[in-house]
């Protein structure tokens, strides 16, 4: 079977590839999210700080200020945005400028989709993400 024609998630079991789910950079912030739909675990939480050292130690272009990291994890309908940091690396371990901090951020995947077919601009997810893992 031909890998490019895989799906993201088969062609990562088959190759061990590794990609997160989404990267997006705003003026001096770097965003990098993967998005679960269970609990997390540890093995997620090094996957996401892989993410976060190599996608920074290849951004120093971008003149970043904040980095913005977080595993997204489903709630119930109806429940507020919740995010509290699970991971922070030492400084005396960080090859990075920027203070890593990974955050487990829960939201309302309905509320979510409902904001971004709502705003012409499709800011408002991001906004409100960043303002919960600050």
């Amino acid at each position: 079977m031909n890998v490019n024609t895989l799906e993201k998630g088969d062609r990562q079991k088959r190759t061990g590839e590794m990609e997160p789910d989404y990267v997006y950079h705003s003026e001096s912030t770097l965003f990098i999210y993967d998005a679960k739909y269970y609990a997390s675990n540890h093995p997620d939480l090094y996957k996401q700080l892989a993410y976060t050292l190599l996608l920074a130690a290849n951004s120093h272009h971008l003149k970043l200020t904040c980095l913005s990291v977080a595993l997204l994890l489903p709630v119930k309908g109806g429940q507020e945005p919740q995010s509290a940091p699970v991971f922070s690396l030492d400084d005396n371990y960080n090859p990075q400028e920027l203070p890593i901090k990974i955050y487990e951020t829960y939201l309302d995947v309905h509320t979510v989709m409902e904001d971004y077919v709502k705003n012409n601009d499709h800011q408002s997810p991001v906004g409100r993400l960043q303002s919960l893992t600050k």
